[in-house]
């Protein structure tokens, strides 16, 4: 699920700031028919509000759509349905008491986990759930497994896929030399720092930009070192990050100055096994450096973050390159097509 915002640009994004008005944390919706050019809107629904009126349980609040003996397709039809139809409603589950992390919250869709993983567009063409308008997408990964086949971290570098890059925020600064260890893995917490830049360094050469507007403050994540530009940020939360419904906050300076300490960017990466879980960009403030950061975090797929969307590109055969390839060929689209202004076929006589 997406929350917050959807920005444009690269699959890394713009290099603009898209967190100037953080301070509020409200949404408006419209509250009956367009007359004479004007749009009724209601009063801002703050997170007070939206927990309690527009956040929406599985079990107590929206099973009740399908009955037992549906088939499994015609379940998750007609909770997507339900979705479709109160588009301002977070649909979720609480966790469970399973002890594994990534295992103990069920998708929002089913009462089933691992389902309708397609609805992402992951490895094809783009999803129709996908917000991004057309010509965009969300941006996938080229290799998402976590549990067949994802090396240990001992072993990373001998894996060629993920340690050359497997998605669009992949660092590749770090270069030990004569070990063949290259680039910072996905699924590995590092810092993000200021210090100059060395090959030697195991970290992501990023800053965090702080806006204090009492009681709020807001923080946002800067990207613009010439190895790694990769744009701006905004620290909004993630809402249900583990299960429930609340934002990922904590308070600070007393109960009325808030501030969110864990954020995410969504990618279209269910990973393998039926897990349950996609990978995404995951940044976490609690630290002493400038904060933590991951380029490849699971998450459940109820988690409402912010999202950013990469131009569609397209293959030699006029393919939707659906994934994110660093060794994919983008032909424009029609490249091979017949011209059709061409001089007649007549003589040309030069004096």
């Amino acid at each position: 699920m997406l929350e917050g915002h959807c920005d444009f640009g690269t699959a890394v994004g713009s290099q603009g700031s898209i967190y100037k008005n953080l301070n509020k944390y409200t949404i408006r919706m419209q509250t009956g028919p367009i007359s004479n050019g004007v749009i009724p809107y209601s009063g801002a629904i703050d997170n007070t509000s939206y927990m309690a009126n527009y956040s929406k349980e599985f079990s107590t609040d929206y099973s009740s759509v399908f009955s037992s003996t549906d088939s499994k397709k015609d379940k998750i039809k007609k909770v997507l349905m339900y979705s479709i139809n109160n588009p301002l409603y977070f649909l979720y589950q609480n966790p469970s008491t399973e002890t594994n992390q990534f295992k103990k919250v069920r998708d929002w869709v089913s009462d089933e986990n691992g389902q309708f993983t397609d609805r992402w567009g992951h490895d094809t063409e783009k999803s129709p759930f996908d917000p991004c308008p057309e010509g965009w997408r969300i941006p996938d990964a080229f290799y998402a497994n976590m549990h067949t086949t994802l090396p240990p971290s001992s072993n990373f570098y001998s894996h060629w896929p993920l340690s050359h890059g497997n998605n669009p925020w992949y660092y590749n600064g770090y270069q030990a030399s004569g070990t063949g260890q290259y680039g910072l893995a996905p699924s590995i917490v590092y810092h993000a720092e200021r210090d100059a830049y060395s090959p030697a360094n195991k970290f992501y050469p990023g800053s965090r930009s702080i806006i204090h507007n009492y009681p709020a403050t807001r923080f946002g994540f800067v990207f613009d070192n010439s190895r790694y530009k990769i744009g701006s940020y905004p620290n909004n939360g993630i809402r249900g990050f583990q299960g429930g419904k609340d934002l990922t906050m904590t308070t600070a300076d007393g109960p009325l100055r808030l501030r969110f300490y864990i954020s995410g960017v969504w990618r279209t990466s269910p990973i393998d096994a039926y897990s349950d879980v996609a990978i995404g960009l995951h940044f976490n403030i609690e630290s002493s450096a400038e904060f933590n950061m991951q380029t490849g975090y699971p998450y459940y797929p109820q988690a409402a973050m912010s999202c950013r969307c990469a131009k569609i590109k397209y293959d030699g055969n006029g393919n939707e390159i659906g994934r994110y390839e660093p060794a994919a060929i983008e032909v424009p689209k029609n490249a091979m097509a017949k011209a059709v202004n061409v001089f007649k076929n007549r003589s040309i006589y030069l004096s």
